[in-house]
């Protein structure tokens, strides 16, 4: 697995607790992580944590009769790290996020996580360009 790859499912473990505790809890260092691993991971994290309003916004606006607050937890968690990505990461190919979130909802998520993060994270590309 690619490195941050790697960093995109720390920070999911990440945000997954954060959304229950309302803090970050310490999630010990794995096995395969480097100090590069865990900087990329940390400044998801934050990016995510202070742009999530916006984010939720960006979301809401790409998701055809749902309401975010109804989605699962672990596929809402993707979604802002995609969108995040796309929208306030230059250094990063909108093409390259979104095949993250979609590896990662195939990963953790449900059968149908992985159709559904890939086409709201395609209009949320779509609608950049």
């Amino acid at each position: 697995m690619r490195n941050r790859s790697i960093a995109r499912e720390r920070a999911l473990q990440k945000l997954y607790q954060i959304e229950f505790k309302n803090d970050e809890l310490n999630i010990p260092d794995a096995e395969n992580t480097t100090k590069d691993i865990e900087t990329f991971a940390q400044e998801l994290v934050d990016g995510v944590k202070e742009k999530q309003a916006e984010l939720d916004e960006t979301i809401q606006k790409k998701l055809d009769n749902w309401e975010i607050n109804r989605l699962a937890v672990i596929d809402r968690i993707i979604l802002r790290l995609g969108a995040y990505e796309i929208v306030f990461r230059s250094d990063i190919p909108p093409v390259v996020s979104i095949n993250e979130a979609v590896d990662l909802a195939k990963k953790y998520g449900s059968e149908s996580s992985g159709a559904f993060i890939n086409g709201v994270l395609d209009k949320i590309f779509q609608s950049r360009e």
